[in-house]
């Protein structure tokens, strides 16, 4: 895998593993911030073993996000489904 590709990817994990960091556990704009230099720090270092190990770990936090939101969104539709079978009968 090239660089280029491993940064492509490792930057759309960055974007949903923050993104979470923000809405769902409420990171700070100055705990953001200090994430947003870390990442960038690695990046510009152009440290091929380091910057595999940090898209690796994005991509796991940003696997287990994806998986979390699809079991919410399946939860949500069986909900919606169960109250618009609760309208018919009713």
């Amino acid at each position: 895998m090239s660089v280029k590709t491993n940064l492509d990817t490792m930057r759309a994990d960055y974007v949903l593993v923050r993104r979470w960091w923000k809405d769902a556990e409420g990171w700070t704009e100055a705990e953001l911030a200090e994430a947003d230099r870390g990442v960038r720090r690695v990046v510009e270092r152009k440290d091929a073993e380091l910057i595999a190990c940090w898209a690796a770990w994005l991509a796991t936090l940003a696997e287990d996000i994806r998986r979390f939101e699809s079991t919410v969104r399946g939860a949500e539709a069986r909900m919606r489904a169960a109250v618009a079978a609760e309208r018919k009968r009713a």
